[in-house]
């Protein structure tokens, strides 16, 4: 049996708080994901919202091994 390790972090602790711009960032600095808050009701909750969604899915295309 393997034991695989990730790397991940949120994006407010990178100061890229509901930004899809954090993925890019968490790429450059070497981890292997970045944690996606479900949003606060300051910023609408959007990462709720599906124009949302295809943007992560798109950055997550353009930056990272694993898409959904």
């Amino acid at each position: 049996m393997s034991l695989a390790i990730i790397s991940s972090i949120s994006p407010s602790s990178i100061g890229k708080g509901g930004d899809v711009a954090g993925m890019e960032l968490a790429r450059r600095i070497g981890l292997d994901g970045l944690q996606v808050s479900l949003g606060f009701l300051a910023n609408d909750l959007h990462p709720r919202k599906p124009e949302m969604q295809l943007r992560y899915k798109e950055a997550a295309k353009h930056v990272g091994r694993h898409t959904w």
